[in-house]
């Protein structure tokens, strides 16, 4: 079980926090509400974790006191977040910590981040130390285990910042920003920014755009997130040699959007479970980890909120996402 600082200014979430943390068997620290002091405690008591709220009175709010904990210690950071301004926001994402939790916090979010937290954070440690005068046939398994971090540390630091997006504005009670988008244009180019990972997986990408669709208004962050969930998946799970269709038509002013793979298949079991949070779908690679369970979660929340509905249909080794969402044209 693990030590933890928690770093909360506000005392019933901050008791709460504490309660959960010693339920779930890990030892609290100390419990803190000041940037300054939780540097000092981190200091003193190294502890395995940190939670630490984004927003402390004080002249040293929770980013700063973040940054230079991990900096200095080495202590991974998960943030504590609630609806933000967009300046916090972006500080919080540039600062690059190990994950973020919304409050209030539900114990098995918690749970599952200190699990997968810890877990990474270790990884991190362990190639730190690695020689690299290794033995051959080592060392090329500890290049593999380097690669399969790295990937999946970006992949979760995206959906990290994913989490904070969809955090600022599903707790927003004003109407999403919407953008005059023309799909002719913008969906090629976000097409193209998975080429490189396609290739590298021996995947064949073909897209099939309808020439009728209208510039459309719509929250572009959202679309945008839809699309490389989607695409992101169909790279990950699409076995080698076979092909990934992405197409869009717009009809009776419903906007679809589809993304076919080849060469797998979804069970009526899966299909049902797959848009619950936490959720995973084994992956035919075993060097692969599955994530964390929300991508889907995360645009199926997104395209409700856009008003729209998103399907799955799997069989004969072929499996479509489709998106459907009402269309708004200038």
């Amino acid at each position: 079980m693990a030590r933890v600082l928690v770093v909360e200014d506000e005392k019933v979430i901050a008791w709460h926090i504490e309660q959960t943390l010693e339920r779930l068997g890990h030892t609290v620290v100390a419990s803190l509400v000041s940037g300054a002091k939780a540097i000092q405690i981190a200091e003193e008591t190294k502890p395995d974790l940190v939670l630490m709220d984004v927003r402390l009175k004080g002249g040293i709010d929770g980013i700063t006191a973040a940054e230079q904990i991990y900096a200095r210690f080495d202590i991974p950071i998960v943030y504590l977040t609630a609806h933000t301004d967009d300046t916090t926001l972006e500080r919080a994402k540039h600062s690059a910590p190990f994950g973020y939790l919304v409050k209030p916090l539900r114990e098995h979010d918690l749970q599952t981040t200190i699990e997968i937290i810890l877990h990474r954070h270790r990884l991190e440690q362990y190639t730190k130390v690695i020689h690299p005068e290794a033995h051959t046939h080592s060392w090329q398994r500890i290049e593999k285990y380097l690669e399969v971090l790295q990937d999946e540390g970006k992949y979760e630091s995206n959906l990290a910042n994913r989490l904070l997006d969809f955090q600022s504005t599903s707790t927003s009670i004003e109407s999403l920003s919407l953008t005059s988008i023309d799909l002719q244009q913008w969906l090629p180019q976000v097409i193209n920014r998975f080429t490189d990972l396609a290739v590298c997986h021996q995947h064949t990408i073909v897209r099939s755009i309808s020439p009728t669709i209208p510039t459309i208004l719509l929250h572009l962050p959202s679309l945008e997130q839809i699309v490389d969930e989607l695409l992101n998946n169909a790279c990950y799970y699409t076995l080698p040699m076979q092909s990934i269709t992405i197409t869009a038509e717009a009809k009776n002013n419903i906007l679809k959007l589809s993304v076919t793979n080849t060469g797998i298949e979804i069970s009526p079991n899966e299909q049902e479970r797959i848009f619950q949070p936490f959720y995973r779908i084994l992956h035919h690679n075993p060097w692969h980890y599955n994530g964390i369970g929300l991508g889907l979660t995360l645009i199926n929340r997104s395209i409700a909120r856009l008003g729209g509905q998103i399907f799955v249909r799997s069989g004969d080794r072929v499996t479509t996402f489709a998106v459907v969402l009402p269309l708004m044209t200038n």
